[in-house]
């Protein structure tokens, strides 16, 4: 890996250990939408992170930090899934006031998980790793380009099929995001993608929970539609940033 890649990516993972702190005291006194969001985005940039890392020599295994993250960012993405249903609730005219019982649920046990010690021992850990990182650099990033091209390949071939295809796309899609922005590269061609599929997989969520109407189909066959004709030009665009790299 060039030595432009690595010293961004030592930056990105101290900026990012840096915010993880500072969110996790915020949501510990009092959890918002946007505290929320921002801690879920970082976790995931973290995990995207120590993934290329996994390999690196000098440096403690990432896994069990890796999982960590995934754990909290399974409980911040429920806590989303619950705000955005009832805001495309409003939107479609569909009433269900359980939602907001389920909401004040899990907005509690967000705080409970941001006071926890837990947080504290993982946040030592990535610090621990950001400072072996800084005295070795001897990263394996042709392990990453394996992995990309066997996650990719598929969709190389064969369209989604199904909501929950396109929602496995985007999930791929947004870690190989957050790889490249974690070393300096540009992923604009990315966001648009993501952000697409991510809607469509609110609005699929949405239909299986409420039911369907006329509006919320409609909707949804545009955006599959959308993201047919983005997903081969978006995976060639990933495989020429991985080729540079």
């Amino acid at each position: 890996m060039p030595a432009r890649e690595v010293i961004q990516l030592k930056k990105n993972l101290g900026q990012q250990i840096r915010i993880f702190e500072k969110l996790k005291d915020q949501l510990a006194e009092r959890p918002t939408v946007q505290r929320s969001h921002k801690l879920r985005v970082t976790t995931r940039r973290l995990h995207a992170i120590l993934g290329i890392l996994e390999n690196a020599r000098g440096i403690d295994p990432t896994k069990k930090a890796s999982k960590k993250l995934n754990k909290i960012c399974r409980l911040l993405g429920r806590q989303r899934e619950v705000d955005v249903l009832i805001r495309d609730c409003k939107k479609f005219h569909f009433k269900d006031p359980v939602l907001y019982r389920k909401q004040r649920k899990i907005y509690s046990k967000v705080k409970r998980a941001a006071q926890k010690e837990n947080l504290v021992r993982l946040l030592q850990a990535l610090k621990r790793i950001k400072k072996q990182f800084h005295r070795h650099s001897a990263i394996d990033w042709n392990r990453s380009r394996k992995r990309l091209n066997s996650k990719f390949r598929l969709w190389q071939v064969e369209m989604p099929e199904s909501d929950r295809q396109f929602h496995r796309l985007r999930i791929e899609i947004k870690d190989q995001r957050y790889r490249l922005e974690a070393l300096g590269h540009s992923s604009s061609k990315l966001k648009k993608i993501q952000d697409l599929l991510g809607r469509l997989h609110d609005l699929s969520i949405l239909g299986e929970k409420e039911g369907t109407c006329l509006s919320l189909e409609k909707e949804l066959r545009k955006l599959r539609g959308e993201a047919r004709l983005m997903i081969r030009p978006t995976i060639q665009f990933l495989k020429r940033e991985m080729v540079e790299i």
